[in-house]
């Protein structure tokens, strides 16, 4: 009797399962079946854990991640559901499938299932987009409508366009949403912040760019209208017409350039939002090192991710963008706040246009050739320059650099030095359109002085604008550019005492094995860095190759990604005092011996900023060298010190030293340094592995140091 009752009972719950599988499946348990997919999602992760990685502790870190993404994966389920529910429970008609937005969102949703039918994660990725574009074209339409109603005075005009009112109401959400967990609150603040600069940064461009006619300024709520907008420009420019003809066909001029530059700007921003499966195949080729890195990258302070840099000036033939300021980003780079990293991008056959800086600056060539011209009251030089050349330009200097290569384009990475307000720089050009860049002499009011000006710039405005828009790097022509780079000289192997350029690569390098080479300038051997305190090192690693541990005696090297991919590992203490704090935990700073193991997945274009005195490894990948540039500040006087490879400073030591240090007997602690690569500097990275294997088989103590210290 009971074994058929307990039949009977497994018989019904089978079939209630089933019922409620079959419910789910038709869309009445929707939230359980995103569930269950996340959950399957997790325990493929975790089983990848288990096959890619043979250690335990590496499976346990690994599976921790996947424990993390799955908990923020969810997160994000829940708040996008209870969106949803309040957004039915608001307004039923804003579903109405007749309004235009809402037959867009739709397709998009459509492309969005017939693209990832099989791949939940990148789904709700791309759906979430498409949410997202439909929330703004339904408010933009509102606004809209309610303009048609209601004088434009009444309107805010300040609630889309003022990055400040975005910043509160981003502040307000933040509250709302993250009000019991500090650590949240903090993280969504400080993405606030990081979105308020951006915005505040970009509309001063843009204000950069539409001059200085105060008429021809245009309702800020028609921002996204460019036809109107260059409707109301033209209307301005003819109230001009009976003071000044000239300034008014200058004025319709700007008026049809600034149309057509909005024209493609919104064509850009369309591609980049409904251009789905471009977006998501981006999306898709980083979205493995994006999830290896996402969480290490948001704890760590110490790298910044090459989309960080700014565009400033940017044409057709050229790019000019500058990194964040780093003491704005973290408490613990505060000292770096009067030093800025800036990329220079210039197209084949182009010329970039004279401009001096407030700042002094260390040029280092990253790709391409080409020929820069430095010039001062009672002095011009001009040199030709290619890969790895350092070019010291102190600051007033004007400078102009031209690309002659027919295919290649050229690239300068710049550390940069302000010398008026600390972190803050400008660029002052002699000839600019009045848009991008504009020309200091506009700003001069003498009477004699200004009708020729004027004439000057008037008239390169009208002769150019013929053949070419005006803008910081523009195109030349083949006889203009050899006519420029006639009088150039080549740098030297090495430049001491000169100001011209040194050429890294053609020096000896202060490291080398097959494994790796490590290029080095100092401000002991050469004039201009030592005025500067600067020093810049060029490194290349080969692909599975290791640059062992190490750290700086006294210089904060800012490390540029120039090609390929890698992994950077650093031993910090003020992290990992820095989180106790948050937790609640004082302690004495007598207490700090605890180090945290920063770790951060490099490409090309990233910035990894190392501070004095913290050892560091770096690993090249597998599938390319890896190059790198680095500017070292306060570096006068500075020592680099190896506590791994053959030369390692811990083998100098006595051994009753290493016995009280270690704790343990001296002779062990010999017996390990020993067993390390009969090689210096660099390592190829199987080995390491073999000998950290061994290590950690034999239960040495310090097999966690050298984990530390990143010999992995």
């Amino acid at each position: 009797m009971a074994i058929r009752t307990l039949l009977l009972l497994s018989l019904f719950l089978a079939t209630v399962t089933s019922l409620a599988f079959a419910y789910e499946e038709a869309g009445g348990g929707g939230d359980g079946g995103r569930e269950r997919e996340l959950r399957r999602e997790l325990e493929q992760c975790q089983q990848r854990c288990q096959t890619q990685h043979r250690e335990k502790q590496q499976q346990q870190q690994c599976q921790r991640r996947c424990q993390q993404q799955y908990e923020e994966r969810r997160r994000e389920e829940e708040e996008r559901q209870e969106r949803e529910r309040r957004r039915r429970d608001e307004n039923v008609d804003e579903l109405n499938p007749r309004e235009p937005e809402r037959e867009e969102l739709q397709r998009c949703q459509q492309t969005c299932a017939q693209r990832f039918q099989q791949r939940g994660q990148e789904r709700q990725l791309c759906e979430r987009r498409c949410q997202e574009r439909y929330e703004e074209q339904r408010r933009e339409r509102q606004e809209r409508e309610r303009g048609r109603d209601f004088d434009v005075v009444e309107l805010n005009p300040h609630h889309r366009d003022d990055p400040q009112r975005r910043f509160e109401e981003c502040q307000q959400s933040c509250r709302r949403q993250h009000s019991r967990d500090q650590r949240q609150f903090q993280e969504c603040q400080q993405r606030c912040q990081e979105r308020y600069e951006e915005e505040r940064g970009e509309r001063q461009e843009r204000e950069r760019r539409g001059g200085g006619d105060r008429d021809a300024e245009v309702n800020p709520q028609r921002r996204d209208e460019p036809q109107r907008r260059f409707e109301e420009c033209q209307r301005s420019c003819q109230r001009q017409q009976t003071r000044d003809p000239r300034q008014a066909q200058e004025c319709q001029q700007r008026c049809r350039e600034q149309y057509e530059e909005e024209r493609r700007r919104q064509e850009r921003e369309r591609r980049d939002e409904y251009d789905v499966e471009g977006r998501e195949t981006r999306w898709e080729e980083g979205r493995e090192r994006q999830w290896e890195g996402q969480r290490e990258s948001r704890d760590n302070p110490y790298h910044v991710h090459s989309h960080r840099l700014q565009s400033r000036f940017r044409t057709d033939e050229g790019h000019f963008r500058v990194l964040e300021k780093l003491s704005e980003r973290s408490e613990l780079l505060r000292g770096l706040e009067n030093h800025r990293l800036a990329v220079l991008e210039a197209a084949p056959n182009t010329f970039v246009a004279p401009h001096h800086c407030d700042a002094d600056a260390v040029f280092v060539v990253t790709r391409g050739r080409g020929t820069i011209s430095i010039v001062r009251q009672n002095n011009k030089e001009s040199h030709n320059i290619e890969r790895s050349d350092v070019v010291a330009v102190p600051a007033g200097s004007t400078v102009y650099l031209i690309n002659q290569d027919n295919t290649e384009r050229l690239q300068i990475v710049k550390l940069v030095t302000p010398v008026n307000i600390p972190g803050q720089f400008e660029e002052y050009f002699p000839a600019g359109s009045g848009e991008n860049p504009p020309s200091y002499f506009g700003a001069f009011s003498t009477n004699a002085t200004e009708e020729q000006i004027e004439r000057l710039i008037g008239e390169q405005r009208q002769g150019q604008r013929e053949v070419q828009r005006q803008g910081y790097v523009k195109k030349a022509s083949q006889e203009q550019l050899r006519a420029l780079s006639q009088h150039a000289t080549s740098p030297r192997r090495r430049g001491r005492e000169s100001s011209g350029p040194i050429s890294l690569q053609q020096q000896s390098p202060l490291y080398s094995n097959d494994y790796g080479k490590f290029y080095e300038v100092n401000p002991e051997q050469n004039k201009q860095l030592k005025n500067m305190d600067v020093l810049v090192n060029w490194a290349e690693l080969r692909q599975n190759s290791i640059m062992v541990p190490h750290y700086n005696s006294k210089a904060t090297i800012l490390v540029l990604v120039v090609e390929g991919t890698g992994r950077i590992e650093m031993a910090c203490p003020h992290l990992s005092r820095q989180r106790q704090q948050r937790g609640g935990q004082q302690e004495e700073e007598s207490q700090s011996g605890r180090y945290e193991r920063v770790t951060a997945q490099l490409s090309t274009g990233d910035v990894y900023i190392i501070p004095a005195g913290h050892p560091v490894a770096v690993v090249a990948s597998g599938s390319q060298t890896l190059r790198m540039v680095g500017f070292g500040v306060n570096a006068r006087n500075n020592e680099r010190n190896f506590i791994a490879g053959k030369d390692n400073i811990i083998k100098q030591l006595e051994r009753e030293a290493k016995e009280l240090a270690f704790n343990m007997p001296g002779r062990e602690v010999e017996q390990i340094f020993n067993q390390q690569p009969k090689m210096s500097h660099f390592v190829p990275q199987d080995q390491s592995q073999q000998q950290q294997e061994e290590g950690r088989s034999r239960s040495h103590p310090l097999a966690s140091i050298l984990n530390v210290a990143a010999f992995a």
